[in-house]
């Protein structure tokens, strides 16, 4: 399938059965988005599987009310460690302060 047609036939899916999924699933969905790639590889995600259902309709009401978070059986929870971004920003706000103190130089 071309990436177009992917993207026309895409679809959303807001209805789940509330039935346990294959052993492994939720394992191959964590490690495929967790190899993906991320802006200078800092890899800030962090997965959480949860199938507790009390824990679910907690994720629903903070979503919103969103019906489908509590009906699936396993919502994964995507977490971002801010701290290597901010670690990032710094540096980025160094260079460009040497980037302009260099450019002051060469007038």
């Amino acid at each position: 399938m071309e990436l177009n047609e992917a993207i026309a036939k895409r679809r959303s899916v807001r209805n789940f059965k509330n039935q346990p999924l294959p052993d492994g699933t939720v394992e191959k969905l964590i490690d495929a988005a967790r190899i993906a790639p991320s802006a200078g590889n800092l890899q800030v995600c962090e997965y959480v599987a949860v199938s507790k259902p009390e824990t679910k309709q907690a994720l629903s009401a903070a979503a919103g009310g969103q019906i489908q978070v509590a009906q699936a059986s396993v919502v994964i929870v995507v977490c971002v460690n801010q701290k290597p971004l901010k670690n990032m920003e710094a540096e980025a706000l160094t260079f460009t302060v040497f980037w302009m103190r260099g450019q002051q130089l060469k007038t």
